[in-house]
């Protein structure tokens, strides 16, 4: 959640989509929540079920209030600057329906010096800073010619999920694995996406 708050960009609202947790994290969520009502919303299934993931990222759109929609899962980290970058994409790319990037995985997190030389960025796959039609990131993905996207990297229109459909709420349980990729099937194959060569 931090990584959301040191941010460059000021329009923003922060939704905590709670799937079950029963940790210290509700109390954690409910505090954010508290202390900048405007901006960060806390949000639970009914009766606070686990129902996984396709189900939270949905609850999460229906009460989202913005043009844009972004995930962030909670084992992601969002650089200061990406909400603004993407932002900024999107208003000079009126084609593009979603924005994906380069994804860092990050183990020096830790601070141990064994940890560094495994961080290293994804190879897109494809040229950079490009807008790709349909279906082509499809193809590729399938051909295991480019990985699909990080949810929590991409930037989505709004008018693009309203079309395409939500995430996959079948995917529940031990079938939880790829319903992101379920869900960025149906976007590579009706909008153009632009491919940014930064995290």
């Amino acid at each position: 959640m931090e990584s959301v708050f040191v941010k460059t960009l000021e329009n923003w609202e922060l939704l905590l989509v709670d799937d079950g947790s029963t940790d210290s994290s509700i109390r954690i969520a409910r505090q954010y929540a508290a202390q900048d009502p405007e901006k960060v919303r806390y949000l639970e299934h009914r009766q606070h079920q686990n129902l996984g993931m396709s189900d939270s990222r949905n609850l999460g759109i229906r009460y989202a209030k913005g043009e844009y929609l972004a995930f962030l899962d909670s084992d992601d980290v969002w650089l200061p600057y990406k909400l603004k970058r993407q932002v900024a994409i999107m208003a000079s790319q009126p084609e593009a329906g979603m924005i994906d990037g380069a994804s860092q995985y990050w183990y020096s997190w830790t601070g141990q010096v064994k940890d560094s030389p495994r961080d290293h960025v994804v190879s897109l796959g494809i040229e950079p800073d490009t807008l790709v039609g349909p279906p082509t990131l499809l193809t590729l993905a399938l051909e295991s010619r480019s990985p699909t996207s990080c949810p929590s990297d991409i930037l989505l229109r709004r008018e693009l999920v309203e079309h395409v459909g939500s995430f996959e709420e079948s995917f529940r349980g031990a079938y939880q694995l790829y319903e992101d990729q379920a869900f960025l099937a149906k976007v590579y194959l009706k909008a153009p996406v632009f491919v940014a060569s930064e995290c």
